[in-house]
């Protein structure tokens, strides 16, 4: 909730209240109680002393004295308030309301001494004092709140932002080594990679800052990056790709450059073993609510295997689970693990059409 609209509604909330203080009697006793007008004109002298002490001190003194723990000045405050309230409330319901009805024609005996109606003005008037500091004390909190949360979606998005900016250079040494790879053995191959990788790199810059995308684009930049990345492959490694199809993609968006670096480590060590495969699928499941991922690889059986394995996905990996947190909180499972010489990596997540907004803790 924005500021204007938390004032707003704060207004609204202050004038029912006080329109309901005001106008109950009329609500009540107004075609019942004999000269009804009498009885409101003394009574409504309560309520217009209630809002002057309330307002006093939810404008200003408990902001000016409470807050900055000058509590002696805050109570001397509201005692002398009070004081002046309770002798305006005797003047207008004893001098002023005869003044202007006339003495009542028959005063009924009076039971309870003066100091009683004193000391009962004094308790309801400091129960309006606490009301105030109550309503002062839940405003601050719910604003301290709301400045907190803000600060926190601030700093998210400052870090999702970073780990983007952290996967430009990482997609980018990753495709220039597999075709600086490609030079010395295939150069023709190496020059259409270097043109291919020119479009790849401008999806990439252009949105990768962007919150979410058409999944047919993400599906299309997949699909071009598998097909940079099968020029290098040796005829001992076999590729098998699962892509929804444009018109699957068709009206929904995702996160971008959320598969690409499971994808380029499956290239990188998918590369590395004799009789090796590369097993990439992407599916769209639950009736168009969840999207899952499956990259499988085989891994080269060398010493240091799964060392290597942490040092170099690592930052990719703990970059992509961050943005998962921030993006989807719980609402998503991630899970990587090697076995017997294949790497799996396994991403679901919630499903989004573009003219919907997607529920990621439920």
């Amino acid at each position: 909730m924005n500021e204007k609209k938390y004032r707003w509604i704060n207004l609204c909330v202050h004038a029912a209240v006080w329109l309901f203080f005001f106008l109950w009697p009329w609500l009540i006793f107004h075609t019942e109680m004999p000269r009804f007008e009498r009885f409101y004109v003394r009574y409504v002298i309560f309520p217009c002393m209630a809002v002057l002490v309330f307002y006093l001190n939810y404008s200003r003194w408990i902001r000016r004295y409470f807050f900055t723990h000058r509590m002696w000045l805050f109570w001397l405050c509201n005692i002398l308030i009070i004081a002046f309230s309770i002798s305006m409330i005797h003047l207008w319901q004893k001098e002023i309301t005869d003044w202007l009805y006339g003495p009542p024609s028959h005063r009924p005996p009076t039971f309870k001494p003066q100091w009683y109606f004193v000391s009962q003005n004094f308790l309801n008037l400091l129960m309006v004092v606490v009301v105030a500091l109550v309503v002062r004390l839940w405003g601050r909190w719910y604003k301290t709140e709301i400045d907190r949360q803000s600060l926190a979606k601030e700093k998210n998005l400052a870090e999702l932002k970073n780990l983007k900016s952290q996967l430009h250079p990482h997609f980018l040494f990753n495709t220039l080594n597999n075709i600086y790879a490609l030079i010395s053995i295939e150069p023709e191959k190496a020059k259409t990679a270097v043109y291919d990788l020119g479009g790849l790199l401008r999806y990439v810059l252009k949105e990768s800052d962007r919150e979410k995308v058409p999944f047919k684009d993400e599906v299309a930049f997949m699909n071009s990056y598998i097909a940079l990345m099968r020029i290098r492959l040796n005829p001992e490694t076999a590729l098998f790709v699962e892509l929804p199809t444009e018109n699957e993609a068709e009206n929904y968006q995702v996160p971008p450059l959320l598969y690409i670096n499971l994808i380029e480590n499956a290239f990188k060590y998918g590369l590395s073993a004799r009789n090796s495969f590369i097993d990439i699928r992407l599916g769209i499941e639950s009736a168009g609510t969840r999207l899952r991922f499956q990259c499988r690889n085989t891994v080269a059986p060398h010493d240091g295997r799964e060392s290597l394995l942490q040092q170099d996905t690592g930052v990719g990996l703990s970059n992509l689970r961050k943005r998962l947190e921030y993006i989807y909180k719980t609402g998503y499972r991630f899970h990587t693990g090697e076995n017997q010489g294949i790497y799996l990596a396994e991403l679901d997540i919630p499903l989004e059409k573009t003219d919907t907004v997607c529920v990621c803790n439920a």
